[in-house]
């Protein structure tokens, strides 16, 4: 267990806001379509990476987000899960602009105040049910617009041994998927790919949203479950370990039976399907970084490698 399930990025509290210029709240109240008003406080989000910009308008009649971003596929989809699927707890969009030369769009969110999931026992109790609810109330929804990512193909498997220096700690993983691949459902459903501490709010250990919709994708059932199941452990046995003397090696594979068990999740295939998510994700960056010379992604493939040995620690031995 050395080296594995340390705090990351993911594991610090949040969301975290911090100042704006003049400029970025002349946007924000621009393609809010002057919803902010001029004595409102527009903070934005200290932790946006390279494909979002969310800024928090508060002292404002409505407080809002503004996020910059949006898919605009995603629009129409956000808007019927908000108002059909009310208890899945993501947020009704408010509106939408096109964002012009810049990617994607922009769009209004009402605010909802909240903390990232740390880990906590009142957190973590019942979250397995959750996650399911949600992933499988997705999958019913028709939106055969919505973009399309794979789960995992050959082409991303290949890219992950194309690198030398990381073949010694891909190979194995690499060949564990690629065995199990016709025995995985892969067909693309309406998910949530990116269900990761960040992107669930809590308030007085109770969950209130879902965010980030531009997870929001077509992609398979198992790897988006596999996905969230491996990155919501993980911070439950941070949080564990943090507070706990020493680090049981059996706790991983505890707090992974516990949210199996919340969920009522009967796919053997769970944990590969988490390993197939990671192995994509190594793929594309190591594809953008041949065909590009560089991605903003790379620092990521350290954390990937070493969640592909903490996806073992939460496997139950055979």
């Amino acid at each position: 267990m050395t080296g594995l399930f340390l705090p990351d990025i993911f594991s610090e509290p949040g969301p975290i806001w911090g100042p704006t210029t003049s400029q970025e709240r002349a946007a924000a109240r621009r393609h809010s379509r002057y919803l902010i008003q001029e004595s409102a406080v527009i903070e934005r989000g200290a932790r946006d990476r390279v494909n979002s910009r969310n800024y928090r308008v508060l002292e404002n009649d409505p407080n809002m987000v503004v996020k910059h971003a949006l898919d605009p596929d995603v629009s129409h989809l956000a808007i019927t899960l908000a108002r059909d699927y009310d208890y899945l707890n993501i947020p009704f969009l408010l509106r939408t602009e096109n964002a012009g030369s810049e990617r994607g769009t922009w769009s209004v969110w009402p605010y909802i105040p909240g903390e990232t999931f740390q880990g906590t026992d009142q957190e973590f109790r019942g979250l397995g049910r959750h996650v399911t609810r949600l992933l499988n109330a997705l999958r019913k929804v028709d939106e055969p617009l919505l973009p399309e990512i794979a789960g995992i193909d050959e082409e991303r498997l290949e890219w992950c041994l194309t690198r030398p220096d990381l073949g010694p700690r891909l190979t194995r993983h690499v060949h564990e998927v690629r065995e199990a691949m016709n025995d995985m459902d892969l067909t693309p459903v309406v998910t949530h790919i990116d269900l990761h501490p960040h992107n669930l709010l809590f308030r007085d250990g109770r969950l209130v949203a879902v965010v980030d919709p531009d997870g929001l994708r077509r992609s398979p059932y198992l790897t988006a479950l596999g996905y969230a199941a491996y990155k919501l452990v993980r911070q439950r046995v941070v949080w564990r370990n943090e507070r706990e003397a020493g680090t049981d090696p059996a706790r991983a594979r505890m707090e992974a039976a516990e949210f199996i068990s919340a969920g009522k999740i009967e796919e053997p295939l769970l944990w590969l399907g988490a390993k197939a998510a990671l192995l994509r994700r190594i793929g594309n960056i190591i594809k953008t970084e041949s065909e590009q010379g560089t991605s903003p992604w790379a620092a990521d493939i350290e954390r990937h490698l070493v969640g592909l040995e903490e996806i073992d620690a939460m496997r139950e031995k055979s």
